[in-house]
């Protein structure tokens, strides 16, 4: 409790710009390929060194200045007008879209796997059986377009890192189990390793710092995701569904 009251913003902004001046590239081995974290980290530290605005370290996209050779869309979903919806396409390798799947924003639990940038298990095994997917240690990144008050052919973009839950986990381990008709022991081995090459590394730090920095970014995430914000805005689409109806 202590450490959470001690966060407040300013208190913040120090830690950040204090490990800001302090970090340097990572050296990576000969011999050794980089990981997707290493090409993020490597955006982190060019883009930190060439601008000192404070918004930029709680606001950038990563993704957005990792090359795309190295950052490959597979998911997209475009967001329409109210009564148009929204639709997912899948993103192949070689750049093909695949047919577009209109949906209605009544069904919109697939938005709460985005807001928590986690992976729909629904979307998974479709992925995987167009085997369009492009893993990165275990992530998919999926490309939002929102078409809504442009201009046709227009759109604002924005991409995210869906990481894996222990639900698309299960359904991983349960399925592969199945099909190499695993023992009990060998399930849990195969458990473990898919954890372990799709799970960041633990922070054992002990220090309040790293506490303070995860609530902060904990909060930034989320703070417009709460019962009573998503409750006003289903009830004002509701309204104005029933509206458009009447009229």
């Amino acid at each position: 409790n202590s450490a959470r009251m001690d966060c407040d913003s300013e208190k913040i902004w120090r830690i950040i710009e204090s490990y800001r001046q302090n970090i340097s590239k990572r050296k990576i081995p000969p011999g050794v390929a980089p990981t997707f974290t290493d090409y993020l980290f490597d955006c982190y530290f060019d883009c930190t060194q060439s601008t000192s605005d404070k918004k930029f370290r709680s606001a950038v996209n990563l993704l957005h200045n990792v090359d795309s050779h190295h950052a490959r869309v597979s998911l997209i979903v475009n967001l329409y007008s109210d009564d148009r919806g929204y639709s997912i396409m899948l993103c192949s390798n070689e750049g093909t879209l695949s047919q577009e799947v209109l949906l209605p924003y009544e069904d919109n639990e697939i938005f709460s796997y985005f807001d928590n940038q986690e992976l729909p298990p629904i979307l998974l095994e479709v992925l995987k059986q167009t085997h369009t997917c492009v893993l990165y240690e275990g992530c998919v990144i999926c490309e939002v377009r929102d078409h809504r008050g442009k201009v046709p052919g227009e759109y604002e973009k924005q991409l995210l890192l869906l990481q894996p839950t222990p639900e698309t986990v299960l359904t991983t381990v349960s399925k592969i189990s199945h099909e190499m008709k695993c023992t009990a022991e060998e399930k849990v081995y195969l458990e473990s390793q898919l954890i372990f090459a799709t799970q960041p590394p633990i922070c054992l730090d002990p220090s309040t710092e790293v506490v303070c920095v995860t609530n902060r970014l904990h909060y930034n995430r989320r703070k417009f995701h709460s019962y009573s914000v998503r409750r006003f805005v289903q009830l004002h689409f509701n309204f104005v569904a029933s509206m458009q109806h009447v009229n």
